[in-house]
């Protein structure tokens, strides 16, 4: 990445390289304010070429230079949650090996100290050496590090480049917080990349009025974003009051696509074609597939596709044992390629547990088509069994998502008391409509649910509870998740935790 930013700022040194919340910086700028930065990191802060760096800012400019400070130096960067308590930051810098913890307070003592330093050149990265540590989103368990090599973030930014054909003449804009993988990778690295100016809203992701409207104040032709965005933003965001027509790409992901999200904020923005599912995690570095511009959708019982390998990559699907099954056959999700990462930091166990002769176990469960287009249906761990059968939580949650009222839904499986099976249970978050109609609105937007789940999956849910809009808990990419809202219920701490404002048995 130091190689590119340097090529950036010696040709193009006045080009805006990156905009956040208004506050904009040149390609030189982002430049000589990495190479000061890393200076004041080696002679100040003891930092040296190897060494790990947690970065806990705010999505803004001081998180840019500061990632790239670190690649310049030769560290590597460990993105943390600003929002965690400090005691949780400490104890994942820690676990990451981290030499030094960068808060707001420490970055704006390293960069006054930067202004009196001159500036390092740029350490030569190795291919097989650390880029940086990415904490996984948590879903299935406590967060880890996934180790990103030098070669894995080159291989995913390059792949990216040749599918989906960011140049320079696009005009990124986003909203995803920078210490996910999501937002780093498509919104920080990849820019610099291509050579494409990127602008950012510095906003919580929830706030999608200002997400819509910095596509449209700057002309954005590439955006990203989880499908509770988009599904959001049909319902709280007038058309009237923006103009997308410039996106030629916005990319659906991080959690479970819904193709009604996609139909229904392409028709509401008039942007055809542009919304298109894709599918990654924080052990491919990004993306491992994705329904480039101009593939129509397609999808395999209401499940949309997720597209093809991006180049160099290589997908299948394997039973518990490991065997690959041929396609149209669902199992696990299996990846290989120049973008899997190295392995967890300091956990040689759970590395082995995912990296089997040379595959990455994702623990997702898929399907491949005769083209090999990808269809994602949902967590392995998060199966719903129930008499005997199966339940995909995602397809219980597309049809719940149907229904009038509903911005966002989740299924779990709860152990049945007394019973070897699961209860079906539906969480369902409600718009702003939905939540101030009553007691009559709830009960019949429940009824319209069971209904719609009964038909989906062809079982009717054993309990459904209606909360207001954000009780359910997410990671910081907007993935559900399931383990905690499992949890809740076996503990009985539903009420407590989530507020239902009814439940439905």
């Amino acid at each position: 990445m130091t190689g590119a930013l340097a090529r950036r700022a010696r040709f193009d040194p006045d080009g805006l390289a990156f905009s956040v919340a208004g506050c904009a910086i040149t390609w030189g700028e982002l430049a000589g304010r990495a190479a000061r930065l890393a200076a004041a990191l080696r002679s100040d802060a003891g930092v040296a070429p190897g060494d790990h760096v947690a970065l806990a800012l705010p999505s803004s400019l001081d998180f840019i230079v500061g990632f790239f400070a670190t690649q310049w130096l030769g560290a590597a960067a460990v993105p943390m949650n600003p929002e965690l308590p400090p005691e949780q930051i400490d104890r994942r810098a820690a676990a990451a090996g981290c030499r030094i913890r960068i808060g707001q307070g420490e970055f704006d003592a390293l960069a006054a100290a930067a202004l009196r330093r001159p500036p390092l050149d740029p350490a030569p990265p190795r291919p097989d050496a650390i880029a940086y540590l990415q904490f996984t989103s948590g879903t299935s368990g406590e967060p880890r590090a996934a180790v990103i090599l030098h070669r894995n973030l080159e291989a995913t930014l390059r792949g990216m480049h040749e599918m989906l054909g960011f140049g320079s003449s696009d005009v990124m804009a986003g909203c995803i917080p920078l210490h996910h993988n999501f937002g780093l990778v498509r919104f920080v690295c990849a820019p610099v990349y291509s050579g494409c100016p990127c602008h950012l809203t510095g906003a919580a992701p929830s706030n999608v009025g200002r997400w819509l409207a910095l596509l449209s104040a700057v002309r954005a032709t590439v955006t990203a974003g989880p499908d509770y965005l988009y599904r959001s933003a049909v319902t709280r965001v007038d058309p009237a009051e923006v103009d997308l027509r410039s996106l030629r790409f916005a990319s659906n992901g991080g959690e479970a696509v819904h193709l009604d999200t996609i139909r229904l904020f392409e028709e509401r923005f008039g942007v055809p074609g542009t919304v298109r599912p894709g599918y990654g995690m924080a052990e491919t570095t990004l993306t491992v597939s994705s329904l480039a511009p101009g593939l129509p959708l397609r999808s395999i019982d209401g499940i949309p596709s997720c597209g093809p390998a991006v180049g160099g990559t290589t997908i299948a699907i394997a039973d518990e044992e490991g065997r690959l099954l041929p396609p149209g056959v669902r199992g696990e999700i299996v990846v290989r390629g120049p973008s899997v990462f190295a392995g967890y930091y300091n956990d040689p166990e759970g590395t082995a547990r995912v990296l089997r002769d040379g595959w990455l176990r994702t623990g997702d469960q898929g399907v491949l088509d005769d083209e090999r287009f990808l269809y994602v249906t949902g967590r392995q761990r998060w199966l719903i069994k129930r008499g005997g059968v199966t339940i995909v939580p995602g397809e219980v949650e597309e049809a719940a998502a149907r229904v009038v009222g509903i911005a966002r839904a989740a299924a779990v499986g709860v152990p049945d008391s007394g019973s070897a099976t699961e209860r079906l249970v539906v969480i369902a978050e409600l718009d702003e409509a939905a939540d101030a109609g009553g007691r009559e609105a709830w009960t019949r937007i429940a009824r319209e649910v069971a209904q719609a789940v009964a038909r989906g999956v062809g079982h009717a849910p054993g309990e459904i509870v209606l909360v207001r809009g954000g009780a359910l808990p997410l990671t910081g990419s907007g993935k559900v998740r399931h383990g905690e809202l499992r949890d809740l219920f076996e503990g009985g701490s539903v009420d407590d935790r989530l507020r239902p404002l009814a439940r439905f048995q």
